[in-house]
């Protein structure tokens, strides 16, 4: 019996581009996402031993694709921990009260939310499975003019020239990348810079930093 030919190449609800996250119970991120950003579940799909095959919830108008991680019954290696190399960036039309749901529902504040350069209101947070957030809300609408104006006004407000103290330990490399580090400082004000790879860590000691959730970065002596 041949196949019936489908309507769209894009099933209906999806976009072009849509997240497949594996986590450390599907089930319990099922509820974590209906707390912290009003997530409607569409589906799940139970396999062995208690674990999801596969769950899809909708959130706003898109469609987030999880499972449980089977890293075990599969012999592959362990999930990533701590910092992942991406964010799930979700607009909302009040980023305050999705920020503040999400941080009642159990998540950690990685960069505080506040009114950005570029027009958005903004902020970051990792939740309870460690998937990372970016909160955010259109709050206007700039040229690219105006967004490259904002950016080297608050850039240059909060930069510093950056002196290197005389010390035998810091290899011309390390003195580089702490000066690129300090270039950033608008996101990272009052960080100490970590250790550039490559290089040896005398020894580490947890980073003095004036946002909340960063107490775990760590600089080189």
């Amino acid at each position: 019996m041949p196949m019936a030919k489908a309507i769209s190449p894009i099933p209906s609800g999806f976009h072009s581009l849509t997240a497949h996250l594996a986590v450390s119970g599907a089930a319990k991120y099922i509820d974590f996402l209906k707390n912290a950003f009003g997530a409607e579940e569409i589906s799940r799909s139970p396999g062995p031993g208690g674990k999801l095959m596969h769950a899809q919830v909708r959130i706003g108008d898109s469609i987030l694709m999880f499972s449980d991680d089977f890293g075990v019954e599969f012999g592959l290696p362990p999930l990533a921990q701590a910092r992942l190399p991406f964010h799930l960036n979700l607009y909302v039309p009040d980023a305050d009260a999705t920020w503040a749901a999400a941080v009642a529902a159990g998540c950690e504040v990685t960069m505080p939310i506040a009114d950005q350069f570029w027009g958005d209101r903004y902020g970051h947070v990792r939740d309870p499975f460690g998937i990372s957030w970016a909160i955010a809300t259109r709050k206007e609408d700039l040229t690219p003019a105006e967004q490259q104006e904002r950016a080297a006004k608050a850039f240059g407000a909060h930069s510093r020239p950056f002196r290197p103290a005389a010390s035998p330990s810091l290899s011309a490399p390390a003195i580089r990348h702490r000066a690129r580090w300090r270039s950033y400082s608008p996101f990272f004000e009052g960080c100490r810079p970590p250790a550039p790879t490559g290089i040896r860590r005398r020894s580490i000691e947890p980073a003095a930093c004036s946002f909340p959730g960063t107490a775990s970065r760590y600089r080189a002596r």
